[in-house]
């Protein structure tokens, strides 16, 4: 393998990062805000599954049923720079980059207003070494 190319499961192990804490966001949201989190959840399966990682892998890796990732992952849908910044550990800074950089583009309205980045754009900006965290 070349240095800073990461395998498929690779990636898969850091999106499962993102997942766990867009779980845990979901768990600690209140009010609009814990349909903001559950949607985020929703549409960072949705960007996994169009990136090319399978529900039942997914399933795996989280310890979940295939059918609920199934259900869940429906919607590669859009996510704000500042969800994606606190689901992910980086500033938003860097999701300003990669977009200046033109390896995301904003988008929006969505049907609910948002306006974001297709989340499996952002996954992918994400994934491409160096690794966002090490900027």
């Amino acid at each position: 393998m070349s240095v800073g190319v990461r395998s498929l499961a690779e990636n898969l192990e850091l999106i499962v990062e993102l997942l766990h804490a867009a779980a845990t966001a979901e768990n600690l949201a209140q009010g609009p805000g814990r349909r903001v989190a559950y949607r985020t959840t929703r549409h960072l399966l949705g960007g996994a599954v169009q990136l090319g990682h399978t529900n039942a892998a997914i399933a795996a890796s989280l310890g979940a049923s295939s059918n609920s990732i199934r259900l869940r992952s429906t919607v590669d849908g859009l996510i704000t720079a500042e969800d994606f910044a606190a689901v992910a550990g980086i500033p938003e800074a860097h999701i300003l980059r990669w977009d200046q950089a033109g390896l995301i583009r904003q988008e929006g309205p969505d049907i609910g207003g948002t306006y974001g980045y297709r989340a499996s754009a952002l996954l992918a900006a994400f994934l491409t070494p160096p690794h966002a965290r090490h900027q």
